[in-house]
Parts: C-alpha cells; sequence; structure tokens
C-alpha cells in the first residue's frame, strides 16, 4: 500500500521539524562555546592585571618594610632630641616658636606615627 499524499506532507513536516530542533540546538552550543571563549578572555586578562598588581605591591612591601627598619632606628634619637629640647627651652623660658627646628621634628614624629600605622612597619 501507497502512502498518501497527506501522509508523506505530515512525515515531511515531521523531518523538517526535527532537523530545525537539531539545528537550534547546536546553535545554541556553539553559542555558549562562544560565550565561553569570549569571557575566558576577559577573565584570563583580569588574572594578569591581578597577578602585576600584587607582584607591584609585593615589591612596594617589601620597600617600606626596608625604609621602616631604618626609620624604626632613629626614631628613639629624634624623640629623645624631641623630648630634651622641649624641657630645655621651657627652662630658658622660650616657646616652641623660638625654634623652628623643634616644630619641624614634632611634625615628622606626627608623620612617623601615621605613616606606621598606615603602612604598617
Amino acid at each position: 500500500m501507497k502512502p498518501t499524499q497527506e501522509q508523506i506532507l505530515s512525515a515531511l513536516n515531521k523531518l523538517i521539524r526535527e532537523n530545525k530542533t537539531e539545528l537550534k540546538t547546536e546553535k545554541v552550543e556553539l553559542g555558549a562555546i562562544d560565550e565561553l571563549n569570549k569571557f575566558g578572555i576577559k577573565f584570563n586578562n583580569a588574572l594578569r592585571d591581578v597577578k602585576e598588581a600584587g607582584d607591584a605591591a609585593e615589591k612596594w612591601n617589601e620597600k617600606v618594610e626596608k625604609i621602616g627598619k631604618i626609620v624604626l632606628k632613629l626614631f628613639p634619637k629624634i624623640n629623645g632630641l624631641e623630648d630634651e629640647i622641649s624641657s630645655q627651652i621651657k627652662g630658658l623660658g622660650l616657646t616652641d616658636k623660638d625654634v623652628p627646628s623643634l616644630k619641624d621634628a614634632r611634625e615628622s614624629l606626627d608623620k612617623f606615627y601615621t605613616y606606621r600605622k598606615r603602612y604598617n612597619f
């Protein structure tokens, strides 16, 4: 028995629908792969930037630590001199304004405390 024209058209429509579904699935899969590639490139670029920034931060931290050790060795001397001079000028009846280097020393000590807290040395 031969299939009718209606059966043939129905079977043909069914094949066309199945083929379209397969093409849509392949298109979706290819789209996901393209998206993965696009975001993979962005992700790797961001990782490279993180590494560069991290390397720079490590070098900066090493430098701060090295210089911080020098500052910590000098601190007791300037702090002691500041105390000594402050006592002496009071004994002479002078004020801080009469000794500009005392004002500078105090500003330096203030910076020391600020930097030590901020940069952890």
